[in-house]
């Protein structure tokens, strides 16, 4: 199953989950994220690096979409 196939990777308190059959990343929220590369061979201290990073950009990235989709509810404009 899915699950047998996860590993988890703690970093600071925050739990990643790695899928490597469907190539997802996914935090404790249950954001994820499609990956391409095989973490397998990755040093652990450097992953818990690189996943924090990527779900810090990914929660930046969706914070500014969810801004703009409420400016746009609220204000008449178009963007060319």
């Amino acid at each position: 199953t899915d699950e047998q196939n996860k590993k988890y990777i703690c970093n600071d308190g925050t739990v990643f989950y790695w899928n490597p059959i469907k190539k997802t990343v996914s935090d404790s929220l249950g954001n994820s994220i499609k990956i391409r590369e095989d973490l397998s061979d990755i040093k652990e201290q450097n992953l818990k690096v690189y996943l924090k990073e990527l779900f810090d950009k990914y929660y930046e990235i969706r914070k500014h979409f969810e801004m703009d989709c409420e400016y746009d509810r609220k204000e008449d404009i178009l963007w060319s």
